[in-house]
């Protein structure tokens, strides 16, 4: 079964993979992803009457073209996805395969004003494989050892539509994302004042502008059974400068407490997945509504961007 969700495309497919520790857990990679935004905005004045003030209202516009052969199956609203549940059993391991790496704990102690650089690693590959290319998952697929394969963000992604050492000389297994601070001109809240002496308040507006990106690193790390997930709060060393950034801090939470602060939960999100998973086979766009609190899913045929898809240029100023 295949499942796109805006703005970004994925091939959906089955399965559980391992956890370095012997942990169960979800191993994952994105299938594709389109750079498109989500959401286009178009203004259009609105006049009653010449002699009154200009009035604009904001028209909000899908940032795809619905064609005509894509059938749409339902309408499902965000309040519909929040009563979702589903109950799992515990995971099973099927294959324990890839490395970690050490994480520097000095990074725990960097404030806004004993910042870090942020290292750019020129010669070092990371590699985004997707699932049908993933060697191990196409044996695993080819051994029939699970019915559903899927990556960590891919699962998250459906899931959320509405490194590793520690004290005591215990290892521990986290993730690790980072917040980027937007211009403070924009934004009114300069890292670098309120991140030490106001950081639940920095994370409270991140809450509150980046919902489904922290819901979905969230949800990552449940997936993957880790100990703990931090982030980093990464900031330009110049508001013009998109080459070169500081970190600013590092804070770590445990997943089922931060899922909780978030009201993320468990049952809910397999209960969102179970949903998709009575689909017939085929391939579907997930389409979030520009207007309404819903989600729109379209049945598309093979290859619904083949003719019409542009990779988007790179801004200006290129590469760093």
């Amino acid at each position: 079964m295949d499942l796109d969700l805006f703005p970004a495309t994925f091939l959906y497919f089955p399965t559980t993979s391992r956890h370095p520790r012997g942990r169960p857990s979800y191993s994952l990679k994105p299938f594709k992803c389109l750079s498109k935004g989500a959401v286009d905005f178009l203004v259009k004045p609105i006049r009653s009457n010449v002699n009154q003030p200009r009035h604009e209202a904001a028209i909000f516009k899908s940032s795809i073209d619905i064609q005509p052969e894509w059938n749409m199956l339902d309408q499902i609203s965000f309040l519909t996805f929040s009563k979702l549940s589903f109950s799992l059993s515990e995971p099973k391991d099927l294959l324990l395969c890839g490395s970690l790496e050490y994480y520097d704990r000095s990074y725990d102690h960097v404030t806004p004003k004993n910042e870090r650089r942020l290292e750019r690693f020129k010669y070092r590959n990371f590699f985004k494989v997707t699932t049908t290319d993933d060697p191990v998952i196409r044996r695993l697929a080819n051994e029939d050892k699970a019915t559903l394969f899927a990556t960590d963000a891919i699962l998250a992604t459906l899931m959320c539509a509405p490194s590793v050492v520690d004290v005591n000389n215990q290892r521990s297994f986290f993730t690790l994302n980072a917040l980027n601070e937007f211009d403070s001109k924009y934004s009114g809240a300069d890292w670098r004042q309120k991140l030490e002496t106001q950081r639940d308040a920095v994370l409270a507006t991140e809450l509150k502008n980046n919902a489904n990106k922290l819901a979905k690193w969230t949800t990552q790390a449940l997936l993957e059974s880790a100990d703990l997930m931090k982030l980093g709060y990464v900031s330009r060393v110049h508001p013009h400068d998109h080459c070169n950034h500081v970190i600013l801090a590092v804070i770590g939470y445990k997943p089922r407490d931060f899922a909780t602060q978030i009201n993320l939960g468990t049952a809910n999100l397999w209960g969102i997945v179970d949903l998709y998973m009575k689909l017939n086979e085929g391939k579907y766009m997930l389409v979030k509504d520009p207007s309404k609190p819903q989600v729109r899913i379209y049945e598309v045929p093979p290859d619904p961007f083949e003719n019409d898809y542009v990779e988007e240029p790179l801004r200006e100023g290129g590469e760093c």
